[in-house]
């Protein structure tokens, strides 16, 4: 069942889908400002924009794409959906032109130090590791 909601940027009223009752924009502002954003990406764009994305206001802050912190939230909120489906898109595109690598890389393993190793070679003897040094001390001891 679709709830109405008030758009948290043109105030219009809006029918929020019944998957999602916690949607804040309408489609109308959501699709502008991926719409806006998306071009600045194809474009290559890293200019400031002059004015904020959210509100239209003239941009004087220290932020690219909004005039404040909140619309800077705001529109961290919309298009953090819009970064993950880039992304994807991307990985799979990269993925495909170079395929999955061939090997596993595997470490190499360490050789063990001296305590490690004695005991390493007790356990494999069936001894306790006290055990497989005092043996280990006869022997060097008596030769």
């Amino acid at each position: 069942m679709a709830t109405k909601g008030k758009c948290a940027i043109c105030g219009a009223e809006f029918d929020r889908p019944a998957h999602n009752g916690r949607s804040m924009y309408c489609d109308d502002c959501r699709n502008r400002i991926i719409s806006t954003y998306e071009a600045r990406i194809k474009a290559h764009e890293l200019k400031r924009l002059p004015n904020c994305l959210i509100c239209g206001a003239p941009n004087y802050s220290t932020k690219m794409l909004t005039c404040c912190e909140t619309h800077a939230r705001m529109l961290n909120g919309i298009l953090s959906a819009c970064r993950k489906t880039r992304m994807a898109a991307y990985s799979r595109e990269h993925r495909k032109k170079c395929g999955s690598p061939k090997a596993h890389y595997t470490p190499k393993k360490k050789p063990l130090c001296r305590i490690d190793q004695d005991a390493h070679d007790a356990k494999a003897a069936g001894l306790s590791y006290g055990q497989y040094m005092a043996l280990k001390a006869q022997r060097r001891d008596g030769t």
